[in-house]
């Protein structure tokens, strides 16, 4: 469902409506007008299209705000809003303090893991590093979801051992 359309229907979007504005506000103050702008582009892409395409867009209008890099405490007062922003629709979850705590953790993780080969190697290699480490984190936790709701069949086991 999106994210207008759960809005409107269950008016649960709040959160994420209050998030927006403040990252709007967070960039305003931390860019200038392009921050304003990045903020305008995240809430349009995050109406029309849902969360991950606004925060590229977001992001890609921040680009151009740092051509030259960005140093650490402009990096945390921008990302900090994106994170809240990414984090909202969690509030309504059966455990919100855990889904927050995870969703956090994990943004933290791969800001880490960036970083840390950042340091060492080419940024396209620690890009790709993240990518890759997300990709595996994302498919172990579809592999546990499967195990967990039952939906892996009980022969798949015994098929594997026939000769």
């Amino acid at each position: 469902m999106s994210a207008a359309l759960e809005s409107e229907t269950t008016g649960r979007d709040w959160p994420t409506i209050v998030a927006l504005v403040v990252l709007t506000v967070a960039l305003t103050v931390v860019v200038g007008v392009l921050g304003t702008v990045a903020g305008l582009a995240t809430a349009i892409a995050w109406y029309v299209l849902g969360t991950p395409y606004a925060v590229a867009a977001g992001h890609v209008v921040l680009a151009t705000a740092f051509p030259n890099g960005i140093g650490l405490e402009s990096f945390v007062l921008v990302e900090l809003p994106f994170v809240v922003f990414v984090l909202a629709p969690t509030i309504w979850g059966t455990d919100p303090l855990r889904d927050g705590a995870v969703g956090l953790a994990s943004a933290v993780g791969l800001v880490g893991i960036g970083w840390i080969v950042a340091q060492s190697q080419p940024l396209w290699l620690a890009a790709a590093t993240v990518i890759l480490v997300f990709a595996l984190a994302a498919y172990t936790l579809h592999r546990y979801e499967l195990v967990r709701l039952g939906l892996v069949p009980d022969d798949y086991a015994a098929d594997s051992h026939d000769t």
